[in-house]
């Protein structure tokens, strides 16, 4: 499976007869496709993707902001967040391997994104997670 709103879209929505949590993640996915043309999302990064222990939150960078989307008991939430607004930032790697372990990304407004390669998905995944991090 590669990191792409289709990929990911597409696992969940095959699965969402089977559990709860994954017909709630493939409900989130397709109010993301009522609000937004998904093929206009320039990155993709689905936090807290094959962690049991935590609910997924998506982010989709467009050209001029980033749409955060999660599940929250029984609704979804999607905030918009411009990247003009976008106050600082900071990268945080590890010497021996090419990935960005971590970016944090500051806005005006004190919102905070953080991206965490070793957090934000199962031991499997971390690096692939790692070098998506470096695209954002």
């Amino acid at each position: 499976m590669r990191i792409d709103y289709f990929e990911v879209k597409s696992h969940f929505d095959g699965q969402s007869f089977s559990d709860g949590k994954s017909r709630r993640n493939s409900n989130l996915l397709h109010r993301i496709k009522e609000i937004i043309d998904p093929t206009d999302i320039k990155i993709f990064y689905p936090k807290n993707l094959f962690r049991d222990d935590k609910d997924l939150e998506v982010y989709l960078i467009l050209e001029d902001k980033i749409l955060k989307g999660k599940v929250l008991e029984n609704n979804i939430e999607l905030t918009a967040l411009r990247l003009r607004d976008l106050n600082g930032l900071k990268c945080e790697c590890i010497s021996d391997r090419e990935g960005i372990h971590r970016l944090t990304l500051q806005f005006k407004n004190d919102e905070m994104i953080v991206f965490d390669g070793a957090e934000d998905t199962n031991a499997s995944w971390r690096y692939e997670f790692e070098n998506h991090i470096k695209d954002i």
